[in-house]
């Protein structure tokens, strides 16, 4: 039994000693791991854990891409994602945020790499003025 608690916990990333993920906030959007509660413009988005753990591994990578092969890994390590099925959770996660692929602004696909978060900015933005600017990303106190 204790095997099998030790294994979900890994599984969902939490141990008994590691910290606690914190709040990720940005613009617009708040990440709550801890709850796993997404909100957009005070509005809770019902995700999947596979679209919860995508969207948490975006935000917190601030705006680098993150490959595809990075995502699967990511997915497949919390016991949550099949070969081949980033795409179709983009998908998903574009369309509960009102996003698009043509003109993102949220989920940025950096064709032949991966993805990147752009925090609710038009793709063409970039992320220099989204970053260290006091609507930017940042963790929660």
């Amino acid at each position: 039994m204790t095997f099998k608690v030790w294994s979900l916990m890994r599984r969902n990333g939490s141990r008994k000693s590691g910290k606690a993920k914190e709040l990720l906030v940005g613009g617009d959007l708040k990440l709550d791991p801890s709850t796993h509660e997404v909100t957009l413009r005070d509005d809770r988005l019902s995700l999947t854990p596979a679209e919860f753990q995508l969207t948490y591994l975006l935000v917190k990578s601030e705006g680098a891409v993150v490959s595809k092969a990075e995502i699967e890994k990511e997915l497949s390590k919390a016991g949550l994602g099949a070969t081949g099925s980033v795409k179709q959770h983009i998908m998903r996660l574009r369309r509960k945020f009102n996003d698009s692929a043509k003109d993102p602004k949220w989920f940025a696909n950096v064709p032949g790499v991966g993805y990147r978060f752009i925090g609710g900015q038009d793709s063409s933005e970039g992320l220099n003025s989204y970053r260290g600017h006091k609507n930017g990303l940042s963790k929660a106190a």
